[in-house]
């Protein structure tokens, strides 16, 4: 009996987990699965419950949030997930929490927020993204209540990332504070405007680390127009493929080879790939028949 693998995405908003599924999806089609694939609800905090309650079979998430499901810590603090396993961590490079804002707001720091009091057109995620929670939680270090401050000071926040960049060009925004990359609204806007690149304090960095599973990284002077000094902040790994600690042993050693073997590509988008070296980095434990199927293609490459 061919089994039918449930997989589950959300709509609207993260297109990038979308795409994931979709190439997830693929590959197991192509391994002889049988599959239903999804997409539910609009909060990326949602993916890791549906597991926990075995509504879906595959779902996919950030690897800090997967992390933190099995620890019950950041976004999942006092919640008990049991059941979310790992597949396949997913590369996606410069996964970066960038700050910046325009130089004319007079913002050269974090602290300069809660004194300054500026009015904002800021790019955050909302706090049903878990990129949204981990933002407001180090502004918060720094006196910012992000829902409460911003419209009080006269601003608006702009919350869908891939409308980031036309906000920034048409004058909308003049900051943001979320996950992105050079080739996002960050390098867009530092290619334009004079802005400040906000460096998170040591302390504070690693106190957001350590609760939402983050690494902290450095970002090198001159690695934008402007940037001169280094500026230190939080990364997510990656993403995550997700699966039901319930599926057998087989049945995921299965889907992890068809994730190698019978997937188009390993590129599956153009920032985001997939290598049996990096899979077991999953942020979740792995689910014992995908770290199965890694064991053997490790001992294999070790011949």
């Amino acid at each position: 009996m061919t089994e039918k693998i449930r997989l589950r995405s959300i709509e609207g908003m993260g297109e990038n987990w979308a795409t994931i599924m979709r190439w997830a999806d693929a590959a197991f089609r192509a391994a002889g699965f049988e599959t239903e694939l999804e997409r539910k609800g609009r909060d990326g905090i949602d993916t890791c419950r549906w597991l926990a309650s075995g509504e879906t079979d595959v779902t996919v998430s950030l690897t800090s949030a997967a992390a933190m499901a099995d620890r019950s810590t950041g976004v999942f603090r006092g919640e008990n997930l049991r059941g979310v396993r790992g597949l396949a961590g997913m590369i996606h490079a410069g996964h970066y929490f960038h700050n910046i804002v325009k130089a004319d707001t007079g913002v050269r720091e974090f602290s300069d927020l809660a004194r300054l009091k500026p009015k904002l057109g800021l790019c955050i995620a909302t706090p049903g993204f878990i990129a949204g929670q981990i933002s407001r939680a180090y502004l918060k270090h720094y006196g910012v209540d992000v829902d409460r401050d911003i419209p009080a000071w006269g601003g608006t926040m702009y919350n869908v990332m891939r409308e980031s960049t036309a906000q920034w060009m048409d004058g909308r925004a003049n900051a943001l504070m979320r996950e992105n990359t050079r080739f996002q609204a960050v390098g867009q806007a530092s290619a334009i405007y004079d802005l400040a690149f906000l460096s998170l304090d040591r302390d504070v960095a690693e106190a957001v680390a350590q609760e939402y599973c983050l690494d902290i990284v450095e970002v090198p002077p001159r690695s934008f127009r402007g940037q001169e000094k280094m500026v230190t902040t939080l990364a997510n790994p990656g993403y995550s493929i997700l699966v039901r600690e319930g599926l057998s042993d087989d049945v995921v050693h299965r889907l992890a080879r068809a994730l190698d073997v019978s997937s188009a590509s390993h590129a599956v988008s153009e920032d985001i790939f997939y290598s049996t070296r990096h899979a077991p980095h999953a942020g979740a434990p792995l689910h014992p028949g995908a770290a199965a199927y890694y064991d053997n293609v490790s001992a294999r490459y070790a011949r």
